[in-house]
């Protein structure tokens, strides 16, 4: 029987949206009879939207209870077939059946057919079926080789047992994805395809975002998320730009999680339950408390039996008959990890540049040798979640969840990574140890909020709603600023000068940031057939305000010498829509756009000197308790009565300091200097500000699509996908890597290409199985690409356009399930990382001395990217080859297998003199390397489980891929964790 139109409860553009498109408001279909053959169009997806398109196409009446259809998947139906068969097939693989009766269709779930097979609950077994997509429209494992386009899964098995040791492990293995400086700071900084942060691969969790800039030095800048991998319960990974409401900016792909839901601690008729997890690892050691101490040998690491390395979680979830509660805490403490030991010769000669760099020149296995303890790799996470659902009727669901996430996490700047040697006659200090340094931790501590509506009425195929208010807020302290225009917050009473490499680098280094960030996007999918075809129309908005500023007050005296973090606001406003078209089974053709808005406010303003005074003042040698303090001549400077004294000298302050430190002394010895002992100095007295900076753009990027079906199972398609990364709040401000502002920041535009074929069969050779196959050519064409550049002429740097930034590569994806044993291979291969800039390349051939430093055959386009690029840090592997070969064994009880993640040398060596000029963001050559994991999962009951993973098998020493710092990757690892639920 048909239900009743519901009354008019979604959010008030639901109405809009509705109103909006009468006209394509589809007539009744006529009913088939049962006996008839007829060509059905429904293709794979959720199965409460095929039962909808089934009863619109046949003319039946569908009952069923919505608790049974709600997160289950349909493979559709495309064949001739009379109305049972073409349900039958529909419903294949849902665990449901149908019975026929006077008034329609009524659909229960499937009677048992293993009579004999004894039972023992619903094992739950990873990887051999599609999950079935989210409500949120997070994609599936099936929707990889589904949907057009590249696309990554990764269900909440795989990041439980690929966890690792630093977050970005949960994406090792994902093809065509590389995390940046993975082992320094604990956080993401994701790259898709060789594109990488200010806004080009956000990661969206339960439909909010959260990324703050990071300063590194000599090495760069990352733009990083934080989050608690424990706490998520997929990942979907959209390649290249996107036609999703919320996607705006994002030029390079998408990272979407979904956080943990009631299904992943509930089986399927259970009221609530209660989920435990926890586990230990080995090979880390304690951080110790000493800012200078010696890297410790692998004899001093842990084992299983001495859990200082372990993690914990508890997981509730209530479900009743139109809500659903999910509350979770997870706890995970790390210590530092050792380094493996099996290959550490090749790292032998691999460093960063040859001295006089800033960075090291010493060899990664001089600083860390073989199976040394890694600073700065400690890690202390505490998350909650709380999620509340509430589905009123079948056609609407609103979520309401927050995420709290408080770590302290290990965190060095790369140029302050290197062991300390011994004195001569230059360096004063005495280091025989040759100690390294171990930095305080660096904190975050975030609160994420998001509320999101679907609504989704099966009576109106024109209206398909979602929409996600969401908000988030993070504090953060780390030392990773740059000295010389880090604000002083307060002022530092010091005896000593200032050391930023010593017991006394926090004031020099300190970063105390907040950000907050808030938005709202919705978007309608609108469904229609007439005599032209099928039609599928889909539209949307997205408004995000971002706010960062630093978390301590700013003197006035940092104003005036233009120490600053970055503090501004950006807004982004964006619109979407795009037309689907499909005349024949066989063709489906695409075309649409997206138009976005951005706007950015600076706070900081340069300041200059507005009025001065000439000012007289002499010199004064200090001493304290009788003793000179050596090599201490300070100015002088007179009272107000012109007069030299014991308190006019303790008021001077110490000119030559940038934090502009007071130092302790009881005594003095005028020293006079110069004509008559005495010098003339101009003394400000009055600053100016020159106007804060104002930036604003727009762009329309078109967006383009033909698939074509050669049969319901295989398809090839071409995209093209044009792209605006308008400039993100750090490149459009002042701090820290910006010497002076750029008046015309461009925005960047990307022109995408995907071309690739996808292949995806069940039931093949055996009943059950499923192969799965997809290869594509991507391109990334980036005009005005924003970078970092060098102007040799005045030392200065500064965040502007170059002309063109191009990488292109094939990617290969594919994997068999026979469910007894499972094989997956992925692979990928990139053919160039490319820039092009003419103005650069010339100001490089006309520097005074290119001759001498080999600059002056500098052509227009480098491989990577010019002196101080960032994209020089990002190159990604030329070619990478990930497999995992698994058996399910004892009535599936046992899950078993081995996975190989290889990843070759970067794309290009980037060591020419036009990459390496400017002595900044120069590239870790990372060598080839096979790393090797084993899982093992053995479940007791359907209730229980335990896991036995045993990470970087061969215990090789290895340099990650991306890595800015010169930290080696985690030795063997073996990991042992334990689940049950109540």
């Amino acid at each position: 029987m048909k239900r009743p139109c519901p009354s008019p409860r979604p959010l008030a553009i639901a109405l809009c949206l509705a109103l909006a498109t009468p006209c394509l408001l589809p007539a009744a279909a006529h009913a088939q009879d049962a006996a008839a053959a007829v060509r059905w169009q429904i293709p794979a997806g959720p199965l409460d939207q095929a039962l909808t398109t089934f009863g619109q196409q046949s003319g039946l009446s569908i009952a069923t209870d919505a608790r049974l259809t709600r997160g289950r998947h349909s493979s559709g139906v495309q064949a001739s077939l009379n109305t049972e068969a073409a349900l039958a097939q529909l419903l294949a693989g849902t665990g449901l059946s149908f019975q026929r009766d006077a008034s329609g269709v009524v659909l229960q779930a499937a009677p048992a057919t293993d009579a004999g097979v004894r039972q023992i609950g619903t094992l739950r077994v990873a990887g051999q079926a599609s999950e079935g997509a989210s409500p949120w429209g997070l994609a599936d494992a099936d929707a990889v080789y589904r949907d057009s386009g590249s696309r990554v899964h990764l269900d909440h098995q795989q990041l439980e047992r690929f966890r690792g040791q630093s977050i970005g492990d949960v994406l090792a293995g994902a093809v065509g994805v590389h995390t940046g400086d993975v082992r320094n700071g604990g956080a993401l900084d994701v790259n898709i395809r060789g594109l990488q942060g200010q806004n080009r691969v956000p990661v969206i969790i339960d439909g909010g975002q959260q990324a703050i800039d990071v300063y590194r030095g000599y090495a760069g800048v990352q733009q990083r998320s934080y989050l608690d991998p424990d706490l998520i319960s997929a990942i979907s990974i959209e390649k290249g730009p996107s036609l999703a409401a919320n996607a705006a900016s994002a030029i390079g792909g998408v990272i979407y999680m979904e956080t943990l839901n009631v299904d992943d601690i509930l089986d399927e008729g259970e009221a609530w339950g209660l989920r435990v997890r926890g586990g230990v690892a080995d090979n880390s050691i304690d951080r110790t408390r000493t800012f200078k101490q010696i890297a410790r040998g692998s004899d001093n690491r842990n084992s299983l039996r001495d859990p200082r390395d372990w993690n914990g979680s508890v997981a509730f979830a209530q479900r009743g008959e139109d809500w659903q509660l999910m509350a979770a805490y997870a706890r995970r403490r790390q210590g530092n990890y050792f380094a493996g030991s099996n290959g550490a010769h090749r790292y032998d000669d691999q460093h960063l540049s040859s001295g006089g760099t800033g960075m090291s020149s010493q060899a990664v296995s001089d600083m860390y040798h073989s199976g040394d303890e890694v600073l700065n790799t400690h890690t202390d996470n505490e998350s909650a979640l709380l999620k509340f659902t509430w589905t009123p009727n079948p056609d609407q669901r609103l979520e309401l969840s927050h995420r709290y996430f408080n770590s302290s996490f290990g965190e060095i700047m790369p140029s302050a990574i290197g062991r300390v040697g011994e004195s001569n006659e230059w360096v004063t200090y005495v280091d025989k140890a040759n100690t390294m340094f171990q930095f305080e931790p660096g904190k975050m501590r975030l609160n994420a909020t998001s509320l999101r509506h679907r609504y989704r009425p099966e009576a109106h195929p024109w209206l398909d709603l979602s929409s996600t208010l969401w908000f988030t807020t993070a504090t953060s302290r780390m030392f990773n600023s740059n000295i010389a225009n880090t604000p002083l917050f307060k002022d530092v009473p010091n005896d000593q000068m200032p050391d930023t490499l010593g017991e006394t680098y926090g004031p020099g280094l300190q970063s105390d940031v907040k950000t907050r960030r808030w938005g709202v996007d919705s978007s309608n999918t609108t469904r229609f057939s007439n005599s032209l075809g099928d039609w599928t129309l889909r539209y949307g908005a997205a408004f995000q305000h971002e706010d960062t500023a630093p978390n301590s007050p700013v003197l006035p005296v940092d104003y005036n010498n233009n120490r600053y973090l970055r503090s501004g606001t950006r807004r982004e406003a964006s619109v979407v829509a795009s037309l689907q078209w499909q005349p024949w089974d066989w063709l489906s053709l695409t075309a649409g756009g997206r138009f976005i808005d951005y706007r950015t406010r600076d706070r900081n303003r340069v300041a200059f000197v507005s009025e001065s005074r000439d000012l007289r003042y002499t010199f004064a040698r200090l001493s304290k308790g009788g003793q000179l303090l050596p090599g201490w001549y300070k100015e002088w400077y007179p009272d107000a009565q012109g007069n030299y004294t014991y308190d006019s000298l303790r008021a001077t302050p110490y000119g030559g300091s940038t934090l502009g430190q007071s130092y302790d002394f009881d005594g003095f010895i005028p020293d006079p200097r110069g004509a008559n002992g005495f010098y003339t100095k101009q003394i400000p007295t009055a600053w100016g500000y020159k106007p804060a900076i104002r930036r604003s753009g727009h762009g329309f990027a078109p967006y383009a699509e033909a698939r074509f079906n050669l049969d319901q199972d295989m398809f090839f398609y071409v995209k093209y996908a044009q792209g605006w990364k308008m400039p993100s709040l750090f490149e459009s401000t002042l701090g820290n890597s910006t010497s002076a502002p750029v008046a015309d920041l461009k925005p960047e535009k990307n022109r995408s290409w995907d071309i690739g074929f996808s292949l995806l069969k069940q039931d093949l050779w055996r009943d059950g199985d499923r192969l799965a196959f997809k290869v594509a050519w991507f391109k990334n064409d980036i005009d005005n690409a924003i970078t970092r550049r060098f102007d040799s002429s005045n030392w200065a740097f500064y965040v502007d356009n170059v002309d063109n930034y191009t990488v292109s590569g094939y990617e290969l994806q594919s994997g068999y399930d026979a469910g007894i044993a499972y094989l997956d291979l992925s692979a990928s291969y990139y053919q160039r990382a490319r820039t092009c800039d003419a103005a650069t390349a010339n100001r490089l051939r006309e520097d005074p001395y290119a001759k001498w430093s080999k600059l002056d055959t500098t052509p227009d386009c480098v491989d990577g990217g010019f002196g101080t690029s960032f994209v020089n840090a990002q190159n990604p592997p030329k070619y990478s080859i990930h497999s995992t070969l698994g058996f399910r064994l004892f009535d599936k009880r046992l899950d078993t297998g081995i996975r190989r993640t290889y990843n070759s040398g970067p794309t290009h060596e980037l060591d020419k003199p036009w990459n390496t000029t400017g002595s900044t963001g120069l590239q870790n050559i990372y060598l080839p390397t096979a790393i090797y994991d084993f899982y093992a999962r053995w479940q007791f009951t359907p209730k229980a489980e335990v896991e036995l993973v045993v990470s970087n098998l061969r215990n090789t020493y290895y340099m990650d891929t991306l890595a800015m710092s010169l930290m080696p990757g985690p030795g063997r690892t073996t990991r042992l964790n334990f689940t049950a639920r109540f």
